[in-house]
């Protein structure tokens, strides 16, 4: 865990300094990631290879139910202003 602080604006939401290019954020299912977890407690060959993947960084679970039309675009979307 970090001792960094995340900022929190009058609104309540996290402000996020977002770098790179498109593509610069590879996404991975939460399934993955606790499969993964599972098996290398296991002793097998996790379902998320690349051992750095998560190394030195942050994670964030997002969730999205784009059937409630509570669409916001974010950074890491496909389409992003």
């Amino acid at each position: 865990m970090s001792t960094k602080k995340l900022y929190i604006n009058q609104e309540g939401n996290a402000v996020l300094n977002y770098r790179g290019i498109s593509g610069t954020h590879k996404a991975y299912s939460a399934a993955a990631v606790l499969q993964s977890e599972i098996r290398i407690l296991r002793g097998e060959t996790p379902t998320i290879r690349d051992e750095n993947a998560f190394r030195d960084k942050y994670v964030f679970f997002g969730f999205s139910a784009p059937g409630l039309y509570d669409l916001r675009s974010a950074p890491v979307d496909g389409v992003y202003p």
